[in-house]
């Protein structure tokens, strides 16, 4: 057998020893359960692979498999609240360092997001963020108020400027 074939194994095993603990489950339970997990996991590999194609002048490394490590690891970024891999993309754009612009050359990877608890944060937070992106970053993260809500709003102050206007 492969390495491939065991790390998709070993994933396996764990997933089921997992399932076995779930008392009081029919076999079609358990069977939902296992695929809706192999599912989210296969989506973050997927939406990883698909960053690293789109942007391919990053040079960053695709993955060809979930190990024990990842899905534990994306099973929790996946139940922290405030992570989107969405805005992780667009921060991580904004890195030189992470990019591989920092004397060793190393770029992020797969497991310094997903396999560790503390660097997705750090990038979130803004740690690696070139100091010339802050507006961009700021602007990912703090994303301004929907256009109709400023016109809303526009229109709200305007009327009470006219009845502030006869008032005087």
């Amino acid at each position: 057998m492969g390495k491939f074939e065991n790390e998709v194994l070993t994933r396996l095993l764990a997933i089921e020893s997992t399932l076995k603990k779930i008392e009081g489950r029919d076999k079609e339970k358990v069977a939902k359960v296992k695929t809706k997990q192999l599912k989210s996991y296969d989506s973050v590999m997927q939406k990883w692979n698909e960053f690293c194609e789109n942007h391919p002048h990053y040079g960053l490394s695709k993955i060809t498999a979930i190990t024990a490590k990842r899905s534990s690891g994306i099973k929790q970024r996946l139940n922290e609240k405030k992570f989107d891999i969405d805005q992780l993309f667009e921060i991580i754009k904004l890195s030189s360092f992470l990019l591989g612009n920092n004397g060793s050359r190393w770029k992020v990877n797969f497991d310094f997001v997903f396999t560790s608890p503390h660097n997705w944060i750090k990038i979130f937070e803004g740690m690696y963020v070139d100091t010339h992106n802050k507006s961009k970053y700021y602007a990912i993260v703090n994303p301004p108020k929907k256009i109709k809500e400023l016109f809303e709003n526009r229109e709200m102050l305007e009327k009470q400027f006219q009845n502030i206007g006869n008032m005087l």
